[in-house]
């Protein structure tokens, strides 16, 4: 990594490779400090490294537009810090941007290297067409933030100088290559153009390097931008007819104001259908284009500016009201709760225990009872009898200690019910009361609603209105028909003097080529006539020649067959056949054994060297004449090796045998070549000298002929000057005429834009004082509006203080009824336990009697 310094001092590094280049500089990514991670850096080139351009990049940096930036990011790529090196100028510091480049959107299919969330924007998808209208009108509010300053001017405006991404965000990048003006003076001018997006009045010699331009040059280029972002192809192609035929590329065709949807459409052959798309484009927006390519062709200011296009594409405007509902802050709460009341006492009664006698009640038949009444009772059975009615008394009472129990219950249970009825009854009341209060609230929204619906609709009217009134303004200055009728007579001229100046250049080529052809013909002529004579001259020689070295070759022949039979029959004589094995064995093999071993070769029928054609020597095979293997019983690898040594020491011999004789034979028939090698020299020598003096004469003719020749091109030349001389006169008269016509156009131009100047300003004060007109009476609506909505606001603020009263009320009656609930409760409860009490007194007083009649029966 290396380290670089900002303008304001702060260190970073860059990662060591680009991850872009381009002609000026290569792009570079911010490792670190962490915080500059969205930034990129930009480092030129040596040779672009200019004191000039550093200037520039400090005025770009000292003087941005006003660039809106959402969420990090940038709709236009500006510099934003000089970037130093060692103390010297190396390139600047702007933010990262995402997405393509907008040339793949530019085209009628979309690259397959796009993924799938840029199908959307294919042509073929329902709403691509919709999609990129917001495109372009994304672009134009960015153009339209750089023009704003009145300094800048894109000039290289392109599709690859705009990146896109597939939610429709856009960024302008290579803004430091464009052209900077200071009150009309070019301080620092564009280096580069694209004839594709190059506007007419270049070709007209404009000095974009010493005056420069205006933002009407980037005006063209974005027309095209668009026209080529929603058809998938340029405005200015298709295939023309006289006297355009000639005009092949979309640079021509911009020169010559050849809109295929424009009024020239006249002169086009073939209009690719891709064209035809246009006409599905809403009238507004198609008047732009035909303003642009038409009406701005010979008059740059009619273009339509990137505020046009922006007001033209902009989402139809709502007017909106944001004020709240009178529902809206008020919330039915009723905090007050009814408290319950604990009643909770003791139901239970205690009733005294005692013990009882087990006695039997008296005799009671029919005899006792005569008995008694003549006898008369006994005591003790009368006390029995009276602890037994005593006894059965207190039992009966003990029985109603369950009743007076329950009773108690009964008591405390009903408070409860009835509390529990009390507060639901609370709380029905006051869900009916929140209702009746919601129902009125509900009331009060819906009048808001329409008091509303009412306000954006009379605010909506009065705003179309103003609309109106401003596009009725506009038209007065941007309605070319004051200059139109000028405009076509001008191009009218303008063409005329073109088809003249293009029929002239015709005759002129025409001229130049019967020239050029009679020229050719006659030195072809002459050119024909030497060289049929000089190949007539040199053929002769060389067919006598030929016939000579024919004859002498017939005879050198004869003697080389002689010589080449005396070579065959000493070949015939000394060969391999005549070294046989059995005259040679003893120097073979060297051991006694030789000749078993050449009656064992023989029986194979290999006998001399020549039935020797190859062997093996690790298993001894030998290889004869007839490429046969053969396995020789008793030849093993030293007797195969020995055997085939002598093959090679016969080899030797045999041709240093061949050689002798052959040097034999050749100093033989020597002799006999030696003159026909002379006679051929010879005549090759004659013919030599004969071609030399042939090609003396036949210089000499072609020196006539190349002075002929001269003549000939002298003459075409001064039939070229004098025809070129009248061309010229021609020419010059067609120039004078066109720039007098130039000279009438521009003056009027002159006078057009001064008076569409002072109409502008006219019409800015009328669109001024309509604008404070319409934003008072706006004003005025909505101050009424509003009242209304106060009043709403107000009724809703007392139901809402209605509901909190209506509910304090219930709370009050309800907690009435609750204590009234426990106090009656209560003093049931207090007599029901008076009465109980007054149950166990007397239940005691029976007890304690009855414990008496105990005691008195027990001590009988």
């Amino acid at each position: 990594m290396s380290s670089f310094q900002l303008q304001n001092g702060t260190t970073i590094w860059l990662e060591n490779k680009p991850f872009a280049q381009g002609g000026e500089g290569d792009l570079y990514k911010i490792t670190k400090p962490i915080e500059y991670s969205t930034y990129i850096v930009k480092l030129y080139k040596k040779e672009k490294l200019t004191p000039e351009r550093e200037k520039k990049i400090q005025y770009l940096v000292k003087n941005p537009p006003r660039i809106q930036a959402t969420n990090g990011h940038h709709t236009v790529v500006w510099a934003k810090e000089l970037v130093y090196q060692l103390g010297k100028f190396v390139g600047f510091l702007m933010p990262l941007t995402k997405g393509e480049k907008l040339e793949l959107l530019c085209h009628a299919k979309l690259p397959q290297t796009l993924n799938l969330d840029w199908q959307k924007f294919a042509l073929t998808e329902k709403d691509a067409f919709s999609l990129r209208l917001k495109l372009c009108f994304n672009i134009a509010v960015a153009l339209y933030q750089v023009h704003e300053l009145g300094k800048y001017v894109l000039v290289d405006m392109k599709p690859d100088n705009i990146m896109v991404q597939s939610n429709g965000l856009i960024s302008l990048i290579d803004m430091d290559s464009v052209e900077v003006l200071e009150n009309g003076k070019l301080l620092f001018s564009a280096p580069v153009t694209t004839p594709e997006y190059t506007p007419a009045e270049y070709y007209q010699g404009l000095q974009m390097d010493t005056i420069g331009v205006n933002d009407t040059w980037d005006r063209f280029s974005l027309a095209i931008i668009f026209y080529r972002l929603l058809f998938g192809i340029h405005p200015y192609i298709g295939t023309c007819v006289s006297p355009y035929e000639t005009c092949n590329d979309v640079a021509d065709k911009i020169k010559n104001g050849l809109f295929a949807n424009g009024k020239n459409a006249k002169f086009f052959k073939i209009i690719p259908p891709p064209h035809k798309t246009f006409l599905q484009l809403l009238p507004n927006v198609q008047k732009l284009f035909l303003q642009c390519f038409d009406d701005g062709h010979l008059s740059p200011t009619f273009r339509p500016s990137a505020e046009d296009w922006c007001r033209t594409l902009a989402p139809q405007t709502q007017v909106k009201v944001n004020r709240p509902l009178p529902s809206e802050g008020i919330k039915f709460l009723f905090e007050k709760k009814l408290t319950q009341i604990s009643f909770l006492p003791n139901t239970d009664v205690n009733v005294p225990t005692i013990s009882f006698l087990s006695l039997e009640n008296p005799k009671n038949n029919f005899g006792e009872r005569i008995w008694q009444m003549f006898a008369g009772k006994n005591p003790k059975d009368i006390l029995q009898g009276k602890i037994i009615q005593k006894q059965k008394e207190i039992q009966e009472m003990w029985g109603k200690k369950p009743q007076f129990e329950q009773e108690l219950k009964n008591i405390v249970l009903h408070f409860n019910q009835y509390q529990n009825i009390i507060l639901s009854n609370f709380e029905n009341e006051c869900n009916n009361t929140k209702s009746m209060a919601n129902q009125e609230l509900q009331r009060w929204d819906s009048k808001s609603r329409k008091t509303l619906q009412n306000e954006v609709e009379t605010l909506q009217n009065l705003y179309q209105n103003f609309l109106q009134q401003k596009q009725d303004i506009e038209k007065k200055v941007n309605n070319p028909s004051q200059t139109q009728s000028f405009a076509q007579q001008h191009e009218k001229k303008t063409n005329d003097l073109q088809n003249q100046l293009y029929q002239l250049q015709r005759q002129e080529e025409t001229e130049y080529q019967r020239i050029e052809k009679t020229t050719q013909q006659n030195i072809a002529i002459i050119q024909q006539h030497i060289n049929t004579l000089e190949s007539q001259q040199i053929a002769k020689i060389e067919h006598q020649l030929q016939e000579k070295i024919r004859q002498i070759t017939l005879q050198k022949r004869e003697i080389d067959t002689k010589e080449n039979e005396e070579k065959i029959d000493v070949l015939k004589i000394i060969n391999a056949e005549n070294f046989k094995i059995n005259d040679y064995a003893m120097h073979i093999f060297g051991d006694t054994k030789a000749s078993q071993f050449v009656l064992a070769l023989h029986a194979f029928n290999i006998k001399t060297a020549n039935d020797l054609v190859d062997v093996k020597f690790s298993t001894g095979e030998i290889k004869n004449r007839f490429n046969r293997w053969i396995k020789v019983p008793q030849m093993g690898e030293v007797r195969v090796r020995k055997l085939w040594a002598w093959k090679d020491e016969v080899s030797v011999k045999i041709k240093k045998a061949q050689q002798q004789e052959f040097e034999l034979i050749k100093k033989k028939y020597e002799p006999l070549l030696s003159p026909f090698l002379q006679q051929e020299q010879q005549a090759q020598y004659q013919a030599r000298q004969q071609k030399n003096d042939a090609l003396l004469v036949i210089n000499t003719q072609k020196q006539e002929a190349s002075l002929q020749e001269k003549r000939i091109l002298q003459q075409s030349i001064l039939q070229k000057k004098e025809f070129t001389d009248r061309m010229i006169l021609e020419k010059q008269d067609i120039q004078k005429a066109f720039q007098e016509l130039q000279n009438e156009f521009f003056q009027h131009n002159t006078i057009i834009r001064a008076e569409m100047e002072n109409k502008k300003n006219v019409i800015q004060q009328q669109q001024n004082e309509l604008y404070l007109n319409y934003q008072k009476e706006e004003q005025m609506q909505r101050q009424s509006f509003e009242a209304e909505q106060k009043r709403l606001v107000q009724m809703a603020q007392e139901t809402a203080q209605n509901f909190l009263q209506n509910c304090e009320q219930i709370f009050t009656s309800f907690s009435q009824e609750i204590n009234t609930n426990y106090q009656q409760s209560h003093y049931l409860f207090r007599l029901k336990r008076q009465e109980i009490t007054n149950f166990l007194e007397n239940l005691q007083q029976n007890i304690s009697e009855l414990h008496k009649l105990q005691q008195s029966f027990l001590n009988g």
